[in-house]
């Protein structure tokens, strides 16, 4: 959890930052150079996060009902126009990918990272 609170609490001090990466997951194709390169080492830092969690959850040491929910966020994190790229470029999380895309489709409330996101937008 501190790995998530870390990254988290980056957003919360830099809404730019924030905004890059909403924007980088939903439309990649709008970020620069440089915001594709922030984008790539932030989603990896997140994705990093993610597979300690399933190699825990693989060892025995994190519950399968712990896992699942986490595993369903970061479905729908990787189901983004961003993320599909993401996976493309990091094929390193192979295992992960696997277990996410044998993952039967479950209707889940929208993962937004914009809780502040604006209607209509």
């Amino acid at each position: 959890m501190q790995g998530f609170n870390h990254l988290n609490t980056m957003f919360v001090n830099d809404p730019a930052l924030a905004e890059m990466y909403e924007r980088g997951m939903a439309d990649p194709a709008s970020l620069g150079p440089d915001e594709r390169r922030r984008y790539v080492w932030l989603t990896r830092c997140y994705v990093n996060i993610y597979e300690n969690l399933y190699q825990q959850f693989l060892r025995g040491a994190c519950p399968e009902s712990y896992w699942v929910r986490y595993a369903r966020e970061l479905k729908q994190s990787l189901d983004t126009p961003g993320g599909r790229i993401f996976r493309e470029g990091n094929t390193t999380y192979g295992d992960l990918y696997g277990y996410l895309d044998a993952m039967p489709d479950v209707e889940v409330p929208a993962y937004e990272f914009g809780l502040a996101r604006r209607e209509g937008g």
